[in-house]
Order: C-alpha cells, then sequence, then structure tokens
C-alpha cells in the first residue's frame, strides 16, 4: 500500500473517531490492518509454495531420519511425513 493511501485511511479513521486520543486510536487501528494485510500474503504465499518441489534441506533430513520421500515429493509432502517421523 503507499503511503498516500496510508495517511488517507488515518484520516479517514481519525475523522470518525471522537474525543481525546483519537489519533493514537486511528494509529493503532491503522497497525492492525496492516498487520492482517501481512498475515494474509504470508499465508497466501506458503499457499503457493505448498505445490513446490521439497527443498534439498528437507530431502537431507528426511534421509537421516530414515525416511525416503517420494521422486516428486512437496514441500507440503515432507514437511507431513517428516513431522510424523519426529513425533514418534
Amino acid at each position: 500500500m503507499e503511503i498516500e493511501q496510508y495517511v488517507k485511511q488515518f484520516n479517514d479513521i481519525t475523522a470518525k473517531l471522537s474525543g481525546r486520543g483519537k489519533q493514537s486510536i486511528a494509529l493503532v487501528i491503522i497497525q492492525e490492518v496492516a498487520k492482517d494485510r501481512r498475515m494474509a500474503e504470508i499465508a497466501e504465499a506458503r499457499q503457493d509454495n505448498n505445490g513446490s518441489p521439497a527443498t534439498a534441506r528437507q530431502v537431507a533430513y528426511a534421509r537421516a531420519l530414515g525416511i525416503e520421500l517420494p521422486e516428486n515429493a512437496t514441500k507440503q509432502e515432507a514437511t507431513k511425513l517428516i513431522t510424523e517421523a519426529t513425533k514418534k
């Protein structure tokens, strides 16, 4: 989001609030909205990575645990198998 959009959002929220401390409240609201947006972006990126091939580190760790991953294992599959093996 561009700085101008944050400033506009801040001003819009401040205009709707009344009383002392309204700028502090508006700032906290903006911060929470930004956190929610970042978390959504992170979740989306993780979902995109789930179809990606397992990393070399995952493959090596799985082998060290005695797990033979399927040839085309994804990051998600490797994580699941490694997690299951380390819980035992």
